[in-house]
């Protein structure tokens, strides 16, 4: 058997274990990050609670605003709410997310 030795070993891939990882690379530590999916990479709160959550609100928020547009002066038609492009938005919104802190594989050999 090939054993592997690490100095430290990061079980998730949420906020704290995206952020820490690459701190101990830097330092000069030998590090593995355990993460069952790199969809998680940042947790729940990018993935699936707090920022899907707030986009769709936000969608709910917009269209309330365009509807009520003529109490402000502003006259627009009724908005069109296409629901499939709503539920779409936060998914396009955690990806971003994990891209801009997704830990590449190869940065913690």
């Amino acid at each position: 058997m090939n054993a592997e030795y690490y100095d430290d070993i990061i079980i998730g891939g949420g906020k704290a274990g995206k952020t820490l990882a690459p701190a101990l690379v830097t330092a000069g530590r030998k590090t593995a990050l355990v993460e069952r999916s790199l969809t998680m990479i940042g947790g729940t709160c990018i993935n699936v609670a707090g920022i899907p959550t707030k986009t769709m609100v936000a969608s709910a928020k917009v269209a309330d605003i365009v509807r009520n547009s003529a109490a402000y002066g502003v006259n627009t038609n009724t908005p069109m709410i296409n629901l499939a492009a709503v539920i779409q938005t936060p998914l396009l919104v955690a990806e971003r997310s994990r891209g801009a802190t997704c830990i590449s594989v190869s940065f913690l050999k």
